[in-house]
């Protein structure tokens, strides 16, 4: 089934992959060392406009 173009999630280019698998990362490091990982999952939602 073909959609519409503006029904299709927009393209996200390799940087930006490469940038949210390292905030990712981050964040599970923290959670693995018990440390709060609050402020960097806050500054993950922001950069990516979600909850």
């Amino acid at each position: 089934m073909k959609l519409r173009p503006e029904l299709c999630p927009p393209v996200v280019g390799p940087q930006r992959i490469a940038e949210l698998c390292a905030a990712i990362e981050t964040i599970a490091r923290l959670l693995e060392r018990g440390e709060s990982a609050d402020a960097a999952i806050a500054r993950f939602n922001a950069e990516t406009g979600h909850d």
